[in-house]
């Protein structure tokens, strides 16, 4: 007597066939190609200085909640694509910078809060004019730090 098959089940066809609900695989795209997620794992809401956190009065908290909203629309090439100045002096508006690039307060800021230890180099949007949203890229999710309305951060001569 030869031992019974077990026939093959179509488990998709059977979930569809009893109602059940299968949960779906969603295919990642590889780099860039990623639509960017905010993180605020790490946010810095604890420091009160240069490049704090905007308080409740403060027009900021608009500002920042619409970029957040327009930029997580956009994958990380569309938002590397984007160019500032004018047509004569165009730059990248968002990229990285070395820890060490930053200014003196703001690398003392993430060796008191072990950031060091968790990456390498800071990157930072910018908003508008000297407003900066700094953090750091993990792939696709942007870890949020700081809130720089002043380009504290990151002096220039023009500041």
């Amino acid at each position: 007597m030869s031992p019974k098959k077990n026939p093959k089940v179509n488990k998709a066809a059977l979930a569809k066939a009893t109602g059940e609900r299968q949960p779906k695989t969603i295919v990642r795209p590889q780099g860039n190609d990623r639509k960017l997620i905010f993180s605020f794992q790490y946010v810095d809401r604890g420091y009160d200085g240069l490049w704090s956190w905007p308080r409740s009065d403060s027009g900021d908290a608009y500002e920042i909640l619409t970029f957040l909203c327009e930029a997580s629309q956009c994958t990380w090439g569309e938002l590397m694509a984007q160019m500032t100045g004018q047509s004569h002096n165009r730059k990248k508006k968002h990229h990285a910078y070395p820890i060490k690039n930053v200014c003196a307060a703001a690398q003392a800021r993430i060796v008191e809060l072990r950031l060091d230890e968790v990456f390498e180099e800071l990157f930072r949007f910018r908003i508008s004019g000297e407003r900066r949203l700094w953090g750091f890229r993990a792939e696709d999710v942007f870890h949020v730090l700081w809130w720089d309305a002043h380009h504290q951060v990151y002096p220039t001569d023009r500041n």
